[in-house]
């Protein structure tokens, strides 16, 4: 299914870049890609459904504004995520989010379910973490240091470090060929960098603030047994305080991107909670996922 690209502007005045596919009478679905990311990886395992899809680009990732440092967390996002489903005029929405997008959404399912009652999430990143160095992302952000980086190494090695970051991502899987051929400097640019530094420093602050979760929140959360980039059994135990009855579902043989390895589970799984959101609001079609 095509995808049109379209951009809107936020009440405060910020770009957004978003893919859309779909009827637009059709239930709404909310894409949220992960940390170094943008709106087409997520939307790919997606696109053949005849949901409309909304696979946005977040803040500094792909075409999208950046938000002020302090807003670049999974709190400030959330409030960048109401304000882009009210600009869209969206009155509620599943989901789906991926790693640290995860985080995003359940800080809006926390503040407003009334906008986000159902929720899929994917190799969920949203415990609070041992604090780390991370000095790659420290010097590639430092003054003078950071604008070399940016200007000689990210643009000469992007495929490389797009690869590497790809192939850690799927392990034990393979790359997906589609997933594979996305250019690189999408992946890999001077304005994601600076993102995901941000985000990482303010995700522990952020985190740390959500104690709990609707009880009556429809969560439902896929792992791959095999994900190397975190730990799953630590982010569900977190799920599981925070909200009580989530349904996990931890796939044997998958790594950090269950949604490219078993596509078809995901999209099930989403089926599941638009079918359950038509239910509620019987005025919303809720036509069959094509797997």
């Amino acid at each position: 299914m095509h995808a049109k690209s379209r951009f809107f502007r936020t009440f405060k005045g910020t770009s957004v870049h978003y893919l859309e596919s779909g009827p637009s009478e059709a239930a709404p679905v909310i894409l949220l890609h992960g940390c170094g990311s943008f709106a087409e990886e997520v939307l790919l395992p997606f696109r053949d459904t005849s949901h409309r899809l909304i696979a946005l680009d977040r803040p500094g990732y792909g075409y999208s504004d950046s938000l002020d440092g302090p807003e670049l967390g999974p709190l400030g996002q959330s409030f960048w995520l109401e304000d882009v489903l009210e600009g869209l005029k969206i009155t509620e929405a599943v989901v789906v989010a991926h790693s640290i997008g995860s985080a995003i959404a359940v800080h809006l399912a926390a503040r407003r379910p009334d906008l986000a009652r159902r929720l899929l999430l994917l190799s969920p990143c949203c415990s609070p973490i041992y604090d780390k160095p991370m000095l790659d992302l420290r010097i590639a952000t430092a003054p003078i240091v950071g604008t070399f980086i940016s200007r000689h190494v990210l643009s000469r090695y992007a495929a490389l470090l797009a690869r590497k970051g790809l192939t850690a991502s799927a392990f034990p899987n393979e790359v997906p060929t589609e997933l594979a051929a996305l250019a690189p400097e999408r992946f890999v640019n001077s304005s994601a960098i600076v993102t995901m530094a941000n985000e990482a420093r303010l995700f522990n602050r952020d985190m740390a603030t959500l104690s709990r979760l609707p009880s009556d929140l429809e969560l439902r959360i896929i792992f791959g047994s095999g994900d190397r980039i975190i730990k799953p059994a630590r982010h569900i135990e977190w799920l599981r305080r925070v909200h009580g009855n989530p349904t996990v579902r931890v796939l044997e043989g998958a790594g950090h991107l269950p949604h490219h390895s078993f596509p078809g589970i995901a999209l099930e799984a989403l089926q599941e909670l638009v079918s359950c959101q038509a239910m509620a609001d019987p005025a919303l079609q809720h036509p069959r996922a094509v797997a």
